[in-house]
C-alpha cells in the first residue's frame, strides 16, 4: 500500500508541474500581448493572473522592438506595418492611426540603438491587402536603413535621364541642333560699315606740278564712310548694295574753286549669279541639309543607346530580383532549420534522438548560411550595377537597399509573328534607318560633288550713281536721282585643265555610297535572320520556365508532404533538408530564366524598335531640360 501511495503522490506532483508549465507559457503569451496593446483592461487582467499564479516576472520583449520612422511621400500605400526578430515569437503589430487615407508612405527608415549586431530584421508591409517583405540584417547600432521599392519601369525612367552615356548622347543631340542653325547662318545677310580719314602731304614732281596749277607741294585731308547690307540668295545669287559718302579738302579744291571742300554721294548696287558651278538651292543649303542629315542620325544613335540602356537595367533589375529571392528563401530555410535544431535538442536530451542528428542539422545551419553569404554578395554586385546605371556613388548610399518590386508574369509574355515584326523593324529599327539616313547623305555629297566639277561661269553686273556737290545734302539728294548712272554687265568663265580634283571627288562619293548600300543590305538580311533567332528564343524560354513553375509547384507539393511525415516521425531531418536545397535550386533555375526571358523580349523589342515605346519614353529631338544628375543620395529614390 504504501508504494502505491507514494506512486500515486509522484504522478500528482508531475501533473501539477506540467499544469503550472502550461499556465506560465500562456502567461508569458499574454505578457507578449501587454507590452504591445494600449488597451487598460487587458493589463489590468494580466497584472491579476501573474501576482495569483507567477511569482517570476517574464522578460519584456517590448526593448526588443526597433523603432520605426515613416517618412510619408507619394509612391507606396501601405496600410500596417508588422516587425519581428528572428528569435521572437510572432509578429508585433503597431498601427499608424494619424496617416490619412489619401497619404502614402515611400521610406521605411528603421533605428534602433539596443538592436544587437548578429539578429537580422524582417519588416512586412501589408500593401493593398498583399504582403510585402524587406529583409534587414547585421543592423548595428548606428545603422539607419532606408528601404526603397523600385520597380523596373521607374528604374528605366530614372536611368534614361540620369546616365552618363545617355546624357552624353543627349548633348550631342543638341549640338546638331546648334550646327542647323550654324549652317543656316549661310543665308543670313552681312550688315557693311567702313570708316576711313586720310591725311596727305605730298611734293609734286614736275608732271604732278603741271596737273596741279604748278603747286611745289600737295595738300589733301579726306574722310570715307561706306554702309550697306550683303549676302547670298536660296538660288547662289550673290548681291551687295552699299551707299557711300567722301568728304574731301585739298590744296588743288582751295584754289580751283570758290569752297574749300567737295561732297561725294553715290548709290551701289552689285549682282553675281553663277550659271553652272554653285547653281541651285541643293548647292546653297547642301552644308544645311548635310547637318539635318546628321541630325537624324544623332536622334537615331541616341534611341539605340538608350535601348541599349534599357537592356542592361532589365538585366540588373531582374538579376537583383532573384538574388533578392534567392536570399528570401534561404533565410526561411535557416529558420526552419534553427527552429528544428531547438526541437532536436530536446529529444536528444530525452533520449528520443541521436547526438549525429545535432551535428547534421549544424551542417545544414552552416550550408544555409554561407549560401546566404553568397547570395548577399550578389545583392551588394547587382545594386552597385543599378547605381552605377544611374550614375551615382554606393557609398554615398550605402544605406539604402533597393527593393525590387513586381512579378514576372511569364505567361503573360507574347510573342508576335515575325512577318510582322520584320514589318515594324524596317520601320522603327535605330541602326536600320541610321543605315538608310547615311545613303540619303552620300546621295547629296555625289550631287553636291558632279555640280562642283562643272565650269565657273557667272553672269556679273553692276549699278550706280554718283554725285558731287559742295553741300553733303544735295549731293545726297543727286545721288538718289536718274542723273549720272553708271553700269556694267558681264561673264566671267573660269575652268581646270584637266579637272582631276573634282573627277576624284566623284568617284569618293561614288565609293562611300556603295558602302553604305552593302552595309544596309546586310542589315536587311541580318534583321530577318535575327527577328527569326530571337523570337524562337523567348518562345522557347517562357515555354521552359512555365514547365520549372510547374515542376517548382510539384517540389512544393513533396516538401510539405515530408514535412508532415516528419511530424509523424516517418521521415529524417535530412531528408527535409535536401528536398529544401533541392527546391531553392529550382528556384535559382527559375530566377536565371527570368532573367533570359526578360533580356529576350527586350532583345526582341529592341530589334522591333518598340522597346522605347513599352517604356513610355519619347525621342523625338534633343531635351532643351538637361541636367546633369549630382553625385548624391539617390533622391526618387526620390
Amino acid at each position: 500500500m504504501k508504494f502505491r501511495h507514494i506512486i500515486f503522490a509522484i504522478s500528482l506532483s508531475i501533473m501539477s508541474d506540467l499544469t503550472y508549465a502550461t499556465e506560465k507559457q500562456d502567461l508569458e503569451k499574454k505578457q507578449i500581448a501587454f507590452n504591445l496593446s494600449d488597451d487598460h483592461f487587458f493589463r489590468k487582467r494580466f497584472e491579476k493572473l501573474r501576482n495569483k499564479r507567477v511569482k517570476k516576472k517574464p522578460k519584456s520583449l517590448k526593448k526588443n522592438i526597433p523603432k520605426l520612422k515613416i517618412i510619408v511621400s507619394p509612391k507606396v500605400e501601405i496600410k500596417k506595418v508588422k516587425i519581428a526578430t528572428e528569435k521572437e515569437t510572432g509578429f508585433f503589430r503597431k498601427k499608424y492611426s494619424k496617416i490619412k487615407k489619401q497619404r502614402q508612405i515611400t521610406e521605411i527608415k528603421i533605428e534602433n540603438k539596443a538592436f544587437e549586431k548578429s539578429k537580422s530584421l524582417q519588416v512586412r508591409v501589408i500593401k493593398n491587402n498583399t504582403f510585402e517583405k524587406y529583409y534587414l540584417n547585421n543592423v548595428s547600432d548606428a545603422d539607419t536603413k532606408t528601404i526603397v521599392p523600385i520597380s523596373i519601369y521607374e528604374l528605366v525612367k530614372d536611368i534614361v535621364k540620369y546616365n552618363a552615356n545617355s546624357i552624353f548622347q543627349n548633348i550631342q543631340s543638341k549640338i546638331s541642333d546648334e550646327q542647323i542653325k550654324y549652317e543656316r547662318g549661310v543665308l543670313d545677310p552681312n550688315f557693311i560699315f567702313n570708316i576711313r580719314r586720310s591725311d596727305t602731304e605730298n611734293p609734286n614732281n614736275a608732271e604732278e606740278a603741271l596737273s596741279r596749277s604748278f603747286q611745289n607741294q600737295y595738300l589733301e585731308r579726306k574722310s570715307d564712310y561706306e554702309l550697306g547690307l550683303g549676302g547670298i540668295s536660296v538660288d547662289g545669287l550673290q548681291w551687295n548694295v552699299k551707299v557711300s559718302y567722301n568728304k574731301r579738302a585739298s590744296s588743288i579744291i582751295k584754289q580751283q574753286r570758290r569752297y574749300n571742300r567737295e561732297h561725294e554721294n553715290g548709290l551701289d548696287l552689285s549682282l553675281r549669279q553663277p550659271l553652272l558651278k554653285g547653281k541651285g538651292k541643293g548647292v546653297t543649303l547642301i552644308k544645311i541639309n548635310m547637318a539635318k542629315m546628321n541630325k537624324k542620325i544623332s536622334i537615331d544613335q541616341y534611341k539605340k543607346k538608350i535601348m541599349d540602356l534599357i537592356g542592361v537595367a532589365i538585366q540588373s533589375y531582374w538579376r537583383l530580383y532573384g538574388a533578392q529571392k534567392l536570399y528570401e528563401s534561404w533565410s526561411e530555410s535557416l529558420k526552419i532549420a534553427n527552429k528544428q535544431l531547438s526541437e532536436i535538442k530536446i529529444k536528444v536530451k530525452s533520449g528520443m534522438s541521436p547526438r549525429t542528428s545535432i551535428l547534421e542539422i549544424n551542417s545544414a545551419i552552416s550550408l544555409r548560411k554561407i549560401e546566404l553569404y553568397s547570395v548577399k554578395n550578389q545583392i551588394v554586385q547587382y545594386q552597385n550595377q543599378v547605381f552605377s546605371l544611374l550614375n551615382l556613388s554606393a557609398s554615398k548610399n550605402k544605406n539604402i537597399i533597393l527593393k525590387a518590386v513586381g512579378s514576372p508574369k511569364i505567361s503573360e509574355t507574347r510573342v508576335p509573328t515575325l512577318e510582322l515584326s520584320f514589318k515594324k523593324a524596317i520601320e522603327n529599327w535605330p541602326e536600320f534607318k541610321i543605315a538608310k539616313n547615311k545613303i540619303e547623305m552620300e546621295k547629296m555629297k555625289i550631287k553636291f560633288a558632279k555640280n562642283q566639277s562643272k565650269a565657273q561661269f557667272d553672269i556679273t553686273a553692276n549699278v550706280n550713281t554718283n554725285n558731287l556737290n559742295d553741300s553733303s545734302t544735295f549731293a545726297y539728294k543727286a545721288a538718289l536721282s536718274k542723273e549720272n548712272i553708271s553700269w556694267y554687265l558681264g561673264l566671267e568663265y573660269k575652268m581646270p585643265m584637266n579637272n582631276i580634283m573634282a573627277k576624284s571627288n566623284i568617284k569618293i562619293e561614288d565609293l562611300r555610297l556603295k558602302q553604305a548600300e552593302l552595309e544596309l543590305e546586310s542589315l536587311y538580311r541580318s534583321l530577318n535572320n535575327g527577328l527569326y533567332g530571337k523570337i524562337n528564343k523567348l518562345i522557347s524560354t517562357r515555354e521552359q520556365l512555365l514547365e520549372l513553375q510547374n515542376g517548382m509547384g510539384i517540389k512544393r507539393k513533396l516538401l510539405s508532404i515530408s514535412k508532415q511525415k516528419l511530424h509523424f516521425g516517418k521521415t529524417s531531418i535530412r531528408e527535409i533538408f535536401d528536398q529544401q536545397e533541392k527546391l531553392i535550386n529550382y528556384q535559382r533555375k527559375i530566377l536565371s530564366g527570368v532573367v533570359e526571358l526578360k533580356l529576350a523580349k527586350a532583345s526582341l523589342d529592341k530589334a522591333v524598335g518598340t522597346l522605347l515605346n513599352r517604356f513610355d519614353i519619347k525621342i523625338d529631338s534633343a531635351k532643351d531640360d538637361l541636367e546633369v544628375f549630382e553625385d548624391k543620395a539617390y533622391k526618387g529614390l526620390r
